[in-house]
Parts: C-alpha cells; sequence; structure tokens
C-alpha cells in the first residue's frame, strides 16, 4: 500500500491521430511504456486506479475507444480497426 499516488501519477491529456480524427487519452508515469485497453463500449475510467499503482514504474497510457468521447466518434468499431487505432496510439506515444 502507498500513501499517495505514485510520483508522476499525475495524468496529462495526450491525442494520437488516427484515421478520421483522433483518439484521446492519458499519459501517466515514467518508465517503460504501458498500455492499458478498456474491453467492450466501457471508458477506461476504471483503469484509473491501476495506472496509478503503475505510474511508479512506467509510463501509462490508457485512452477511450473509438466511438467514446474524446475520441473520433466515426469508423470502424470492428476487431481490425480497434488493433489499427492501438498501433497508432502506440506510433504516436514513440
Amino acid at each position: 500500500m502507498t500513501d499517495g499516488p505514485a510520483q508522476g501519477a499525475v495524468a496529462r491529456p495526450f491525442f494520437a491521430p488516427v484515421d478520421g480524427g483522433e483518439i484521446g487519452g492519458e499519459l501517466s508515469g515514467a518508465g517503460p511504456r504501458t498500455l492499458l485497453l478498456h474491453g467492450g463500449p466501457g471508458l477506461s475510467d476504471y483503469l484509473a486506479d491501476l495506472a496509478v499503482e503503475l505510474a511508479g514504474a512506467f509510463t501509462v497510457a490508457r485512452y477511450q475507444q473509438r466511438g467514446l468521447a474524446p475520441s473520433v466518434t466515426d469508423g470502424p468499431r470492428d476487431i481490425e480497426g480497434h488493433v489499427a487505432d492501438a498501433v497508432r496510439v502506440l506510433d504516436g506515444l514513440g
């Protein structure tokens, strides 16, 4: 258990260009990059606590899938489309 948020756990917004617009998410922490993916049509908010826990050792990115604000709402929402978006997010984060 920690006494407070991990150093660098303060989330900062990021946007990654994808076909048809941008994917929006939050980045926190420092270290090797880790991408958290939320399942289904829900929001990534439930991953916030996990992002804080990991932020002491990793740079943690989590984002809203296509179709959920602040990400682009148009475009493919199938597995191939979501994988393509995740790859573009990773590319955008370096």
